[in-house]
């Protein structure tokens, strides 16, 4: 009787560490949302506002509409634009493929923020990449109504061309040091001179 006690402790030890080290799921929050969709209408709908990963939000979202209770994955493919709680993800074209990017910034310069999973010094992290673009360039200037990825290392100077109308404002911009709040400050000043235009 004892070697079979043993024997059942034994195995059920064994099956006990054996078993996969899941982490619980959290429940998915959904707030009120739009999306639109390539024919250009506006649906609303509930959008999940905790994916495990918060990258996802540059890649694809989950939403609930009308009366389904099961969500629903749209891909950068399927979805012209999204939003939530103030949030809004335009689809963009990096030059290399197409993605979601957070607009910063509304009004004639547009400004836009992608993240992705990467490193930053070594270290897992999430790193940011931005992008601008003007809704008002034609002619020669065309090109600036493309979306640009605007370097950290670089800033400046791949943002010169887009203040020529106001060049007071790009030369309060610090040569060195990149800041993505006094950026955006700096184009809300410059927007502040036109209509808002385009998407």
């Amino acid at each position: 009787m004892r070697t079979v006690m043993l024997l059942f402790l034994g195995l059920t030890t064994l099956s006990l560490f054996s078993q996969p080290n899941r982490k619980p799921k959290m429940a998915a929050v959904f707030a009120p949302g739009y999306y639109i969709n390539l024919k250009n209408d506006t649906v609303k709908c509930q959008i999940q506002i905790n994916p495990e990963d918060p990258t996802e939000f540059y890649r694809q979202f989950a939403f609930i509409a009308g009366k389904t209770k099961r969500p629903k994955v749209m891909k950068v493919a399927q979805i012209r634009a999204y939003g939530f709680d103030g949030r809004d993800f335009v689809r963009i074209n990096d030059g290399s493929q197409k993605l979601y990017a957070e607009r910063l910034t509304m009004g004639r310069l547009r400004f836009y923020e992608y993240q992705h999973n990467g490193k930053i010094n070594g270290y897992p992290a999430i790193e940011s990449e931005y992008f601008i673009r003007d809704t008002f360039a034609e002619g020669e200037k065309s090109a600036l109504g493309e979306p640009a990825k605007v370097s950290h290392k670089f800033y400046k100077k791949a943002l010169k061309p887009y203040f020529q109308d106001q060049p007071m404002l790009w030369s309060d911009l610090d040569k060195y040091d990149f800041n993505k709040d006094k950026v955006v400050q700096t184009i809300n000043e410059f927007n502040q001179f036109y209509a808002a235009r385009g998407n």
